[in-house]
């Protein structure tokens, strides 16, 4: 998979935990979880994981050179890898790990300007740092334009929600992953749902919603009125979010469409 700037930061930036990995050959596990005790790590392989402490580590696996660099002091993770000029930034919400409050933008950002010379026999997935069904050469614009989907943003949704991977988000992710792959059964009602629900995750509206709703909760109910097409569950999902005093435009205009 080929991309050149992948932006999870408005969907994720509600997020504690993040597990990078490529292939089996190399994870890597930052999650400050309130209330949880600190998990920060690498693994290489079958080998024994290497606990991580602040300032950069570099680990190799298979001839490509990764520098980890975590920041405690504005709770960020960095993983770099120069050869695949690959970048992927994560920061959590304020509140967890050791940061109470910060000013910096929650959430996760991968930039990868060029394929990472890996050979695909030494990859558990068909290629690094992607999720099924979206790791095609085709990258995640004509992802997105095969989809019929707004933004690369949701391109991106639409690909983890398919992915059926294990989630480390906790069980509402795997909850909404689940129902996702069990209503939205047909291209079109994917691309309905999560043009219509995705943009909860986006800056404007999470921080309005997220004062009166569980933010995956809502997210799951919304793909459920919409893929089993249900105008009551849709209005009445609807109204709730205008009496919380929000907007979530998409929703509103899908729900006019169902009869």
């Amino acid at each position: 998979m080929r991309v050149d700037a992948l932006l999870f930061r408005d969907f994720l930036s509600y997020a504690t935990a993040v597990e990078v990995r490529v292939g089996t050959l190399l994870t890597i596990v930052y999650d400050v979880t309130p209330g949880k005790p600190r998990v920060a790590y690498y693994k290489l392989s079958s080998s024994p994981k290497v606990d991580l402490r602040p300032g950069d580590q570099v680990v190799k696996a298979y001839d490509v050179k990764y520098t980890i660099t975590l920041d405690r002091s504005d709770n960020s993770l960095l993983v770099n890898a120069p050869l695949c000029s690959l970048n992927v930034l994560f920061r959590p919400p304020p509140g967890s790990g050791a940061v109470a409050e910060q000013t910096k933008t929650p959430g996760v950002a991968i930039t990868v300007k060029r394929d990472c010379i890996v050979p695909n026999s030494l990859l558990g997935y068909p290629a690094a740092l992607c999720a099924k069904p979206s790791c095609t050469d085709k990258g995640l614009g004509v992802y997105q334009r095969e989809n019929r989907l707004d933004t690369g943003e949701l391109a991106a949704l639409l690909a983890w929600l398919k992915s059926k991977t294990k989630q480390t988000g906790g069980s509402q992710c795997a909850a909404a992953m689940e129902t996702f792959n069990n209503v939205c059964n047909t291209r079109a009602l994917s691309t309905q749902a999560v043009n219509a629900c995705g943009p909860i995750f986006s800056s404007h509206i999470i921080k309005c919603v997220a004062k009166r709703f569980d933010i995956v909760e809502l997210f799951t109910r919304c793909i459920t009125a919409i893929c089993s097409q249900d105008q009551g569950k849709c209005s009445k999902l609807d109204n709730e979010v205008k009496q919380a005093k929000c907007s979530v435009p998409t929703l509103t205009a899908r729900c006019r469409t169902i009869t």
